[in-house]
């Protein structure tokens, strides 16, 4: 609900909003953690877990913030989609404030089970059981459809892959996270490593994804970087993205009640963002 809000409260545009969107879609499918556990499991592991980020966190486990958002932004648009507009995550939220209200014992998955169904139908435990009780893909073609939007891959984007993630600490490119499988997995390469160089130039944290992209699927390079202080040189052979870059955009000819769910939503008229 964070950028969400903003976004109703005129504090964000919805193009920037869409745009956000996207990169969290590709970052839910590019983490085969969330093929492993499930957001249920992901929450009750967060008081005996997660005290510092690996590579098997990532590659084995999800995150119950960003699985979390995802699956709330699903259970949302569903809920639209299944009232014709006129119930939303909103009023699930409302429910459970009243039913559960501060100071109260607390409540189970079970109980926000229930009250999503009150609240949404009965089509709602079918989406618990899969997406949140379950690890099943999350379908951002159908949902976002509902809105009267189109998820639309970039052309030419899943090009040259080393399969990791990296942060900026100081203009210096960090490991954040690889893929299991992946080239730099497969190198050796691990989190919280720092990247020094690639083929002999000195890489930095705002340039790593551009001179990756200057390369080739199959393409093989040289990653020199620092593990645990200790320097390391591998040569690389690059992949090809399973993972493409996407583009929200809104449809052509969008259903009155694809206009209502994207409006009520979003709290913008549809036209007003063409």
């Amino acid at each position: 609900m964070d950028n969400l809000l903003l976004v109703r409260a005129n504090l964000y545009s919805v193009k920037s909003y869409l745009w956000g969107l996207a990169r969290q879609v590709e970052e839910e499918r590019q983490r085969p953690g969330n093929r492993e556990q499930s957001a249920v499991e992901s929450s009750f592991d967060a008081w005996i877990k997660y005290s510092k980020p690996t590579s098997e966190a990532y590659n084995f486990q999800t995150d119950f913030y960003s699985r979390g958002s995802a699956v709330s932004l699903l259970l949302d648009l569903e809920i639209r989609h299944a009232t014709s507009n006129k119930k939303s995550f909103d009023d699930l939220l409302r429910l459970m404030i009243k039913r559960f209200p501060y100071g109260s014992p607390g409540y189970t998955i079970d109980d926000l089970d229930s009250a999503a169904v009150e609240v949404g139908g009965a089509s709602m435990r079918d989406l618990f059981n899969r997406y949140i009780r379950g690890t099943e893909s999350l379908p951002w073609e159908q949902v976002l459809e509902y809105a009267g939007l189109a998820l639309t891959p970039v052309k030419g984007s899943n090009g040259a892959w080393l399969g990791i993630s990296t942060m900026n600490r100081e203009g210096t490119a960090i490991v954040r996270s690889v893929v299991a499988g992946a080239p730099a997995y497969e190198a050796g390469i691990d989190v919280g490593d720092e990247l020094l160089a690639i083929d002999g130039f000195r890489v930095h944290a705002d340039d790593f994804g551009a001179r990756i992209g200057d390369h080739a699927a199959g393409d093989t390079i040289r990653v020199e970087y620092f593990h645990h202080d200790e320097l390391r040189d591998r040569v690389v052979k690059l992949a090809q993205s399973p993972v493409p870059s996407y583009v929200v955009h809104q449809v052509d000819k969008p259903t009155s009640l694809q206009k209502e769910i994207y409006e009520g939503w979003l709290g913008s008229e549809w036209d007003s963002d063409r």
